[in-house]
């Protein structure tokens, strides 16, 4: 009788703790290039389905494309606190963007998000000689001053690389043979 009294006390102060028993975990995002991340797919998630999964947006921004027949809005959807955007298009009509039937078009990490790829490109540790390795050439590359944007559009996404750190900032996924819509 002592020693069930003695682990009932001690059951009771360990639950009663106002501490968690276990440290809360980060969310880490995995790329897949093509595809997504998460539960957020390329052109198959609904913007709606993402607001479920990720609460409200922080901001929301837009613009426009005008075309020949249409115009097409592009709205970037930013999560700052996890580091991303969600990209979607549509086209523009006076009622405003349907966004029951609008989609997922790309998503962008940038530095505050825990982001890494299926093969292991990790955001803010990955330098420019890993992703060369990992992914070879480019397909294409834009070069400035203070980064260098290296877009493998057959796969899918897209890397910012921050010169003067030689570190990965930006991730962009978006789908196979299409274009990276942040960047």
């Amino acid at each position: 009788m002592k020693v069930l009294i003695i682990i009932l006390t001690f059951g009771l102060a360990c639950c009663s703790s106002s501490k968690p028993l276990s440290k809360s975990i980060e969310k880490v995002y995995i790329i897949e290039p093509g595809r997504g991340t998460n539960q957020l797919y390329i052109g198959t998630t609904k913007i709606t389905s993402a607001f479920a999964l990720l609460g409200k947006n922080d901001t929301l921004s837009e613009k426009i494309i005008d075309g020949i027949d249409s115009a097409f809005v592009i709205y970037n959807y930013e999560y700052i606190k996890l580091g991303l955007t969600i990209i979607s298009p549509s086209i523009v009509e006076s009622k405003g963007q349907d966004l029951d039937n609008s989609l997922i078009q790309s998503i962008y990490f940038n530095t505050l998000a825990k982001a890494k790829t299926i093969n292991g490109i990790v955001l803010n540790k990955s330098t420019l000689e890993e992703v060369l390795q990992l992914f070879n050439k480019p397909d294409d590359q834009d070069r400035y001053a203070d980064v260098t944007i290296l877009h493998y559009r057959k796969r899918g996404i897209s890397f910012i690389i921050e010169n003067a750190l030689n570190s990965v900032t930006g991730i962009e996924v978006y789908k196979e043979n299409g274009h990276s819509s942040h960047l």
